[in-house]
């Protein structure tokens, strides 16, 4: 499942969907950016168990999932975020 980690931390993973993707912080993931653009703090509890099956490192490291590869945002559209 998990790949060589980067520099980054960032490492290979397959979603809840079974689709390959990369573990990232949540904000560079278009997928959750959209979902909590459209819900705010009412998100759907589908979504949320989603989403927790999603993480791929600790708690103490940040919020980070496993973001399917066409949702990932590049890090230097990213950087900001962080």
């Amino acid at each position: 499942m998990a790949s060589e980690a980067s520099d980054e931390g960032e490492k290979s993973c397959q979603t809840p969907d079974k689709n390959v993707g990369q573990c990232v912080h949540f904000s560079g993931c278009k997928f959750v950016l959209r979902q909590y653009a459209m819900y705010k703090e009412h998100m759907p509890p589908v979504i949320m168990r989603f989403l927790q099956r999603s993480r791929c490192r600790p708690k103490v490291d940040g919020y980070h999932l496993c973001c399917e590869l066409k949702d990932i945002i590049p890090a230097s559209a990213n950087s900001k975020l962080k």
